[in-house]
């Protein structure tokens, strides 16, 4: 991380940071369209699979690109299980508090690891 830092958070932090933010655009879709939420998340995923640097040949380690990578897909995968139950919320009222919940789920998640990323990159340069 702290050799090729500038590089990764631009070519593939930044990038994988704006698809999972076009991940929470699904809720715009009418909550009883489950299937066009799902086809819309599915190809974000699809769409970040192709931004792993590690999807390929992937190292014999974990780095915190590779957590943080794993952690977008979980999000990603409860989005979509979120969605899959879009006729049983019931309401669009319902379906707001998903989205708010979704929003501050995502905007939590990136701030523990970039705090995360900053600190092993300290660590590191102090080696």
């Amino acid at each position: 991380l702290s050799r090729r830092f500038s590089p990764t958070v631009i070519n593939t932090f930044c990038v994988v940071f704006g698809l999972c933010g076009l991940a929470l655009a699904a809720f715009a879709i009418d909550y009883e369209a489950v299937d066009a939420r799902l086809v819309y998340v599915l190809t974000v995923i699809l769409t970040m699979v192709l931004f792993d640097p590690n999807a390929s040949s992937p190292p014999p380690f974990v780095t915190v690109l590779d957590k943080y990578m794993l952690s977008t897909y979980a999000y990603l995968l409860l989005s979509m299980i979120a969605h899959s139950w879009g006729n049983h919320i019931g309401s669009a009222e319902n379906d707001w508090i998903a989205c708010i919940t979704f929003m501050s789920l995502y905007a939590a998640y990136n701030l523990v690891l970039v705090a995360y990323m900053v600190m092993v990159r300290k660590r590191e340069r102090h080696k």
